[in-house]
């Protein structure tokens, strides 16, 4: 009995202490978040429901610490002086970053803890350590007077244990899974879980902020989402000796390509243009309009051009940004890889892209240039120079569609983005400044949402009726205005490059649509039916040196730069030589699907046995690349133009 009562006590100790740790480091780190300005911290809360959670996956962490050491004032001094030490890592990050610690921070740390060691005061660690030695020291004296020694038996233990690791297990399994946007969910993401965390806890990932992420759904919850996210499963037969041998094949291939082809690009300027939701609404079933990008419409009667098979609707420009850039289909991805920049660049120490191909490289983002993590991803692909809003590279053109300076840095009703007339004169200044061959990427912001109805007035010329609800057509009526803007400066960029004494080719692209549309009635099966439609946004490529076009009436982004050396008649690397091989013969893929000349979609069942080949040795090189061994490493002769 006097055994009982000695357990009891330290038991509801271990308890209350684990729970009010809890509450003290869900506070903590959500006002940490906001760099402890209360207002902001408490103002981006989404739910009470969902802070609750993230106090639950703190409990359940501490009760497991609580377990393990069995001590109650020794476990809390540990937790404590780590939650400091974190809370304190957290806001230098934050300062410096301005995004909080995610957990490929601490496992990227504590692989290069040489290199960070060599950063900081070797001193003020050992004084840490030291404190810390003593804390412990005195908690085990005190509890050993007040005989306060074990808290549970080792059953209670190993419960205590398994039971909280299923639960923080199933969040760090299912919270990965969940879609950052309900336009994209498939009918296999309408799970229990998934309708619970959105509907009953009002939980939203957000791959474009990780700051916003953390602030609005909390820590606890951030960083389970974050923490096991699969890469791609692991192609059959893949081995150092398969990729290998598939590498000496596409040299091979590479030289019989390069034999009909005398130029290398790396002398040429090259300009990616992602057009912010770009694409002609006239494709739209249900919209009666003029066209409103006419001038698009003709240039693209005369080059390379059709429709791009987007991975998103409404969003998705990071992942059709990356699909451009590194040739890498998302298709092939696990579907809990949502955003690159955010989940997989961070992780790797090379990432093969269109830069490798160029000496001078810049990228031009005319906003804020924290959104899904560019700063670090643009430093890690080789950009020399990153020109946004914020110093130390600002763009010089500010201008927006009525001639006034941009007003606001983020997205809301209340912002106006900088043209895509002022973008173009800032793609014109940045290839002046350079000589010779270059890449500059440019993704505009100019007709981003929110489209505001009536937002122009009587200077929009553009009617629309048809078969959308009232409010998607005075939606649509702002954006047509808008893209016809773009329309009439992208004639003046293209005046621009005819007149250049420089090679130049431009690859432009619509990034996807709008998520405007609405209809009147049955919008969700119209949605469903139209499905493919409201995923075809328009491209070109344009050279002001070469007439050739190129046949692919509909390419996924990662077909681009395959495209692009082939109509400036441009060598390639056995890297290359394997795109342009699924270019020519492989549909655009997006979405587990692939879309067809004519726009119909079919699964990848449908796909000839040769076809299937051909993916499964793509898929091969996009694993090793990313999520396997690293056979084919930087600066080898897969990636290498002779």
């Amino acid at each position: 009995m006097k055994q009982l009562s000695l357990a009891s006590p330290r038991k509801a100790t271990a308890l209350l202490s684990a729970l009010g740790l809890a509450l003290v480091a869900n506070f903590v780190l959500v006002n940490s978040n906001s760099l402890f300005i209360l207002q902001d911290a408490f103002s981006a809360i989404k739910s009470s429901q969902l802070m609750l959670l993230n106090v639950l996956l703190f409990f359940a962490l501490i009760m497991i610490i609580f377990a393990i050491f069995n001590r109650v004032l020794l476990t809390s001094m540990i937790i404590l002086a780590f939650l400091v030490a974190f809370i304190f890592a957290n806001v230098q990050k934050i300062i410096s970053r301005n995004e909080p610690i995610i957990s490929v921070d601490i496992t990227s740390n504590i692989q290069n803890m040489n290199a960070i060691l060599k950063l900081v005061n070797i001193w003020l660690v050992v004084f840490l350590l030291i404190l810390l030695l003593i804390m412990i020291i005195l908690s085990l004296i005190i509890e050993k007077k007040l005989k306060f020694n074990s808290i549970f038996n080792w059953f209670s233990r190993f419960s205590i244990i398994l039971v909280c690791s299923i639960l923080i297990g199933i969040f760090l399994r299912e919270l990965p899974s969940v879609p950052s946007s309900s336009v994209t969910w498939k009918k296999e993401d309408y799970t229990f879980f998934n309708k619970m965390m959105i509907n009953e806890l009002n939980y939203s990932y957000h791959p474009e902020s990780i700051k916003t992420d953390f602030k609005l759904n909390g820590s606890a919850v951030a960083l389970a989402s974050r923490i096991i996210v699969p890469i791609m499963d692991k192609p059959a037969n893949y081995s150092k000796q398969t990729i290998n041998q598939i590498a000496e094949d596409l040299g091979k291939q590479a030289d019989s390509i390069n034999k009909t082809r005398d130029r290398n690009i790396k002398n040429d300027t090259v300009i990616y243009v992602l057009s912010e939701s770009f694409s002609n609404p006239q494709r739209v079933p249900g919209v009666e309009m003029k066209n409103p990008i006419p001038e698009t419409t003709q240039l693209k009667k005369q080059t390379t051009s059709g429709l791009m098979d987007s991975y998103g609707y409404g969003g998705g420009t990071a992942d059709i940004e990356y699909e451009a850039l590194t040739s890498l289909s998302l298709n092939n991805f696990a579907p809990t890889l949502s955003t690159p920049y955010v989940e997989l660049i961070p992780k790797l120490s090379y990432q093969s892209s269109v830069l490798d191909l160029f000496k001078n490289k810049n990228a031009i983002q005319p906003f804020q240039p924290d959104l899904y993590n560019r700063v670090n991803v643009f430093k890690k692909l080789g950009f020399d120079k990153f020109y946004n809003t914020s110093a130390p590279n600002k763009v010089k053109y500010t201008k927006t569609i009525d001639g006034k300076n941009a007003t606001g840095n983020r997205v809301s009703q209340n912002s106006k983005y900088i043209s895509d007339k002022s973008a173009y004169k800032e793609v014109k200044r940045v290839m002046n400044m350079n000589k010779g061959g270059q890449f500059i990427q440019l993704s505009t912001m100019q007709n981003h949402m929110p489209y505001v109805a009536g937002q122009y007035g009587k200077g929009n010329p553009f009617a629309i009726t048809g078969d959308l609800s009232d409010a998607s057509q005075g939606r649509l009526k702002t954006y047509s205005y808008e893209i016809n803007q773009t329309d009439k400066a992208l004639k003046n960029l293209i005046s621009m490059v005819d007149n250049s004494k420089k090679d130049v080719t431009i690859v432009f692209y619509g990034d996807h649509l709008p998520g405007l549309y609405e209809w009147a009635q049955n919008n969700d099966q119209k949605m469903s039916q139209y499905d493919s439609t409201l995923h075809q946004t328009d491209y070109f490529i344009y050279s002001n040196h070469s007439n050739k076009k190129v046949q692919k009436s509909v390419a996924a982004p990662y077909m681009f730069t395959p495209m692009m050396l082939e109509q400036t008649n441009s060598k390639v690397s056995p890297y290359y030589a394997l795109l342009t091989q699924c270019m020519k013969e492989l549909p655009a893929g997006e979405r587990n699907k692939y879309m067809l000349a004519n726009g119909t979609e079919i699964s990848e069942k449908n796909l000839t046995n040769k076809q299937k080949k051909l993916l499964h040795e793509y898929r091969l090189i996009q694993y090793d690349i990313t999520a396997g061994k690293h056979y084919l490493k930087k600066g080898s002769n897969f990636f290498t133009v002779k």
